[in-house]
């Protein structure tokens, strides 16, 4: 996500079905985002799905795998 403002997501499943074996860094890329929602996101993939769920390339924020109810980043 590039310069990305006022965006909810609602129910996000990210799944990572892959041929790699080893895990992808992050499941969303953020540079220069704000005021973005995700309301009930799941990330999940077979063997090696995301190590991460979201990175922020600015700050350097990283957010772990897991599953969210609400997640508001501002």
């Amino acid at each position: 996500m590039l310069d990305c403002r006022n965006i909810l997501f609602a129910n996000l499943v990210s799944h990572r079905t892959s041929g790699v074996w080893e895990r992808y860094f992050t499941g969303i890329q953020m540079r220069h985002s704000n005021d973005i929602c995700f309301w009930g996101m799941e990330i999940r993939g077979r063997i090696f799905p995301f190590s991460n769920t979201i990175f922020d390339e600015v700050s350097g924020s990283v957010i772990s795998r897991g599953y969210f109810t609400k997640l508001d980043i501002k």
